[in-house]
């Protein structure tokens, strides 16, 4: 069976949701964009971009914020002031970046796709980036950007970096391995290591996700606290029951972006 982090954590968080995106396939007719998903999207793809850049000395700051507008994804907006919000607070989100960062470095990849077999299972994904740090240590970097953040805690414990440090160390045999999360909106970066127990560990919790999608029959709607801006929404049968937020934006003038 085919698994990606993405995939576990949705039949975690929703079976029923699993079962609209990989059982009815469902996920191109429902798909709604929505201003955060379009903004991280295309910062992810400028970040990608300006590290691909071979001579460090060309990647200046105008350099990042042309490359966020080549890459601008203008998808969900309700109007081209709301696009304007969005897409300022992304050239100050990469402005941090750029200050904070020696951005001269030459990762080893940027947005690596992976397919690797372990065990019974064949892990599939995308990490964004890899470096190889003066020390021999191999960082893999998860960048996030949405406004929510965790503690070093959370991050010992994340599935996600485990997913992604069992898949890499069996497919390149890369080792040690540290993992970072970069939360872009705060521009907070945490890092976290794997112990082969603690990889063990995760591989069987991996496997338990498997056999529950694989031994359910009904896929029950689960309440959480996404239902509000689930693209299944219409169709839920606990659609009732959800409370939709009122948005209120208030429009600045009229600032090019």
């Amino acid at each position: 069976m085919k698994i990606s982090y993405f995939k576990l954590a949705t039949f975690q968080q929703c079976p029923l949701k699993y079962r609209f995106l990989y059982v009815d396939w469902l996920g191109k007719q429902y798909r709604k964009p929505r201003p955060p998903m379009s903004m991280g999207e295309s910062i992810h793809r400028a970040l990608r971009d300006f590290f691909r850049i071979s001579n460090p000395e060309d990647r200046s700051l105008e350099k990042f914020h042309y490359l966020l507008r080549k890459n601008w994804i203008r998808e969900g907006f309700g109007n081209r002031d709301e696009e304007r919000i969005w897409g300022k607070k992304a050239l100050k989100i990469l402005e941090r970046f750029y200050r904070s960062n020696d951005c001269r470095v030459q990762p080893l990849f940027t947005e690596l796709n992976f397919e690797v077999k372990i065990e019974d299972l064949i892990f599939v994904g995308v990490v964004d980036r890899i470096d190889r740090l003066d020390n021999g240590i191999f960082q893999v970097i998860e960048y996030k950007t949405g406004a929510k953040s965790m503690t070093s805690e959370e991050a010992d414990g994340d599935i996600q970096l485990t997913f992604y440090n069992l898949a890499i160390r069996e497919k390149y045999h890369f080792e040690p391995i540290k993992l970072t999360i970069y939360f872009l909106q705060s521009n907070k970066q945490i890092d976290t290591f794997r112990t082969d127990e603690q990889l063990q560990e995760g591989l069987r919790e991996i496997a338990n996700i498997v056999g529950k999608i694989k031994g359910t029959r009904e896929f029950e709607p689960q309440r959480n606290q996404f239902c509000p801006w689930c693209d299944f929404l219409e169709i839920c049968p606990i659609r009732g029951e959800i409370r939709i937020p009122i948005k209120e934006t208030a429009y600045p003038e009229d600032i090019p972006f």
